[in-house]
């Protein structure tokens, strides 16, 4: 189940891409695809790492504090 929400996210994040493809097709340059491919892979790797770290980190810190602290940086991610 890890793995399927890790490519699924990956997938979503990598939506940014088009919006850089888009950009490059105006000014008439192309992407190869295996740049794109390793972009995609290290998302992936780094989804799936992100999602065993807060997996694990769940199991030591209490919904309450894990919801505040997720309530701050969002809040810090909106001022900044």
């Amino acid at each position: 189940m890890l793995w399927l929400s890790a490519v699924l996210i990956a997938a979503v994040s990598n939506l940014d891409n088009c919006t850089v493809g888009v950009a490059y097709g105006i000014r008439d340059r192309r992407i190869a695809a295996i740049p794109n491919l390793i972009i995609a892979l290290l998302t992936m790797a780094a989804t799936a790492g992100a999602m065993t770290f807060g997996r694990e980190l769940s199991m030591l810190v209490a919904p309450a504090v894990a919801s505040a602290l997720g309530t701050a940086i969002i809040i810090g991610i909106g001022v900044g």
